[in-house]
């Protein structure tokens, strides 16, 4: 898994570099009211976004992340516990992640799509990639077929 270009600066100019820059990174001898002191910072928002991006989709060991970035144990911690909380912000702010069920209009667009690949299967409403139903079994064998997910 990974992340391509895109979708790393539409996560970094959402919200992103705002936040990183605005407070400071929280440590039990900084205030946290205090100003951020970005010029000292070992990483900018690039490079903690993408230090965080490596940790959440990468099979990487953190001492791996420790040399990748040239960072001590201590700093990659501090950054990836404030990154990670500043990246949750900034999904959670950005309205294309939102969640809803689908209105009316919606479900009967969506039961088109599904209907058109997967005649057998009425009234669905949502689908995924790899489909594969819970479902009981049909009497009908091509509805039984059509639905397996075995």
């Amino acid at each position: 898994m990974g992340f391509d270009v895109t979708t790393f600066y539409q996560l970094l100019n959402s919200g992103f570099t705002d936040k990183w820059n605005s407070t400071p990174i929280p440590r039990a001898n900084v205030s946290s009211q205090g100003q951020p002191r970005i010029e000292a910072s070992s990483l900018d928002a690039a490079g903690a976004l993408g230090l965080t991006l490596h940790f959440l989709s990468s099979a990487m060991q953190e001492i791996s992340l420790q040399q990748f970035f040239a960072l001590i144990p201590t700093t990659v911690n501090w950054h990836l516990d404030f990154a990670l909380d500043i990246l949750l912000q900034t999904l959670c702010n950005m309205p294309e992640n939102a969640i809803h069920f689908p209105d009316h209009n919606e479900i009967i667009e969506d039961n088109l799509l599904i209907h058109a690949c997967h005649p057998k299967l009425v009234g669905g409403f949502a689908s995924i990639d790899g489909l594969s139903l819970p479902c009981q079994e049909a009497d009908d064998p091509e509805v039984n077929n059509a639905t397996y997910n075995g």
